[in-house]
């Protein structure tokens, strides 16, 4: 049996700067003159924890001949062998700033699916090894 390897996701810093910003922002509107704001006190809450679980919870399992991405809320497998490319997200193709380790995974006839591992040339390697007809772009 083939040892599972696991990739965290990588949260950009301006995901970051944006994230801590609404908490600031949100968690001062929930103070607000007179100190009780429910609204904003769920908001703040909600994204704190949306925040932290996107950090601990996002992450991509090769597992034998099957790619599995942990989302924050789903769970998606694709066989590795319907993989047909995999190419770094340009800032032509709908990229923001913070994307420059984000890759397109483009598998079966139209699917494509975007991550964004910290160790981008591990996660490409080890799905290359089990796939070596998948096309690679940099």
């Amino acid at each position: 049996m083939e040892q599972e390897q696991v990739f965290k996701s990588k949260a950009s810093w301006q995901f970051w700067a944006v994230m801590i910003a609404l908490l600031i922002i949100f968690t001062l509107c929930a103070l607000g003159p007179d100190g009780s704001n429910r609204i904003f006190e769920i908001i703040t809450i909600v994204l704190t924890i949306l925040l932290f679980s996107y950090t601990w919870f996002v992450r991509y399992v090769v597992n034998g001949d099957t790619l599995i991405l942990y989302g924050l809320f789903r769970k998606t497998q694709i066989p590795i062998s319907a993989i047909t490319s995999v190419s770094p997200l340009h800032k032509g193709n709908g990229a923001s700033a913070s994307s420059q380790h984000k890759l397109i995974i483009r598998y079966n006839k139209y699917d494509e699916i975007r991550v964004t591992p910290k160790d981008p040339e591990s996660f490409v390697a080890a799905l290359k090894a089990v796939n070596p007809q998948m096309v690679t772009e940099k």
